[in-house]
């Protein structure tokens, strides 16, 4: 099945009603292989045709999940770093968000806060809330929690109530009031299948 293209005009329409309404506007892109060295320039050119269309944009970039992280972990991150130090040079003054995982330390978070506008924490694998704190507690020793957003995963989770009790364990402990659910494909199986 052919892919079709966006109509450039009815996405320019889409965004500056949704801007009329208030509602932010975000893109989100990335490829895990953009944060090798010879990929870096692709990532900057696809970053800088989404700053055109959009004010805010949001890379999905995931170097922990490619095959050669765990060989050689901080080489992976520096190279991360690096390609996110290049896109905000290039986006300007653009709203720029990223999505990292939870067990990076702390210096690097640290070097990301000072790129991005809000940093999105993958806090999954556990729907356990002192589990996740544990987890989360390296990032927030030195992020602002104004400006970081914790994304759980619908699938960690076989009650919505357990859900709720642990988005509020983690606001209370960390002092962050925006949390991101992952994906929309699981939430309708999270509320309609019964609790065993």
């Amino acid at each position: 099945m052919p892919v079709k293209k966006t109509d450039a005009g009815k996405l320019a329409d889409f965004t500056e009603q949704a801007a009329r309404q208030g509602v932010e506007v975000t893109a989100i892109i990335g490829s895990n292989r953009w944060v090798l060295p010879d990929r870096q320039q692709q990532a900057a050119l696809a970053v800088a045709i989404a700053g055109e269309r959009f004010t805010r944009i949001h890379l999905d970039i995931e170097p922990h999940t490619l095959p050669g992280y765990r060989a050689d972990k901080t080489a992976y991150q520096e190279h991360y770093l690096k390609l996110i130090e290049a896109i905000r040079q290039r986006l300007g003054r653009h709203y720029l968000s990223v999505a990292v995982p939870v067990h990076w330390p702390a210096p690097v978070y640290r070097r990301l806060a000072q790129q991005a506008d809000q940093i999105v924490l993958m806090a999954y694998g556990s729907g356990d809330p002192e589990i996740l704190g544990r987890r989360l507690a390296t990032a927030f020793s030195v992020l602002d929690p104004a400006r970081t957003v914790i994304a759980l995963r619908f699938d960690d989770y076989d009650q919505p109530l357990v859900l709720e009790q642990t988005i509020a364990a983690l606001e209370k402990r960390f002092k962050v009031t925006r949390f991101a659910l992952h994906s929309l494909k699981t939430l309708a199986r999270l509320f309609r299948e019964p609790p065993l």
